[in-house]
């Protein structure tokens, strides 16, 4: 004996318009099923962008650490140059006699300073004029002025060959000279007459 619910399901008749009606009932549901899901981004995607910002953050705090720690400090080089109150402390720094050139101005400031023990310098100024005096030991030029200048001449003094350079005979800047293994050189800042030059030698030999 056939069940209730099966008599009536058999009895049913399901017209062309109610089918229809089926059909769109069932299509407007599938669509509302599909409008509430939500689309995510790319996990992966989004995994690998967080990883990159972290490693720059970290790289830009910690790279000037390690370039800190891995560059050495710089190399201060300071030449040993050493400043007198007198000639004779200038003396004993050098370890010889330093004779005095007589300038032809009247001095304001005098200074004595030692260069690595080896070369000594005293340098004078005046309102007008300075003349910067060195000496050292052996035979090398320790003038430091490699300027070119318009007037060079050897001058005789005392059978000693003077070397004299500026802008003409009335207008010398600097003169050199060898003597008993030693190096001399005077430096003129607004020059000097070559009379006024060949003096000062002379003086200077003297001594």
């Amino acid at each position: 004996m056939k069940n209730n619910y099966t008599e009536i399901m058999e009895n049913i008749e399901v017209t062309e318009e109610m089918q229809k009606r089926i059909l769109n009932n069932v299509s407007n549901k599938s669509k509302l099923k599909k409008s509430k899901v939500v689309q995510f981004p790319n996990i992966k995607k989004i995994a690998m962008l967080v990883a990159c910002c972290v490693i720059f953050v970290v790289g830009s705090v910690a790279l000037p650490e390690i370039l800190k720690t891995n560059t050495p400090p710089p190399v201060q080089v300071v030449p040993d140059i050493k400043t007198f109150a007198s000639k004779t402390e200038l003396e004993k720094a050098v370890g010889f006699e330093c004779q005095e050139p007589q300038t032809g101005f009247d001095i304001t400031k005098t200074t004595y300073t030692a260069y690595w023990g080896k070369l000594a310098e005293i340098n004078y100024r005046g309102e007008n004029n300075s003349l910067n005096y060195r000496k050292s030991e052996g035979k090398d030029d320790n003038s430091g002025d490699y300027n070119k200048y318009n007037y060079t001449d050897t001058l005789n003094v005392d059978n000693i060959s003077v070397l004299a350079k500026g802008q003409s005979e009335n207008s010398i800047s600097i003169i050199s000279w060898v003597n008993d293994n030693y190096s001399y050189s005077i430096y003129f800042e607004n020059g000097t007459t070559q009379e006024n030059a060949v003096e000062i030698i002379t003086m200077v030999l003297d001594k």
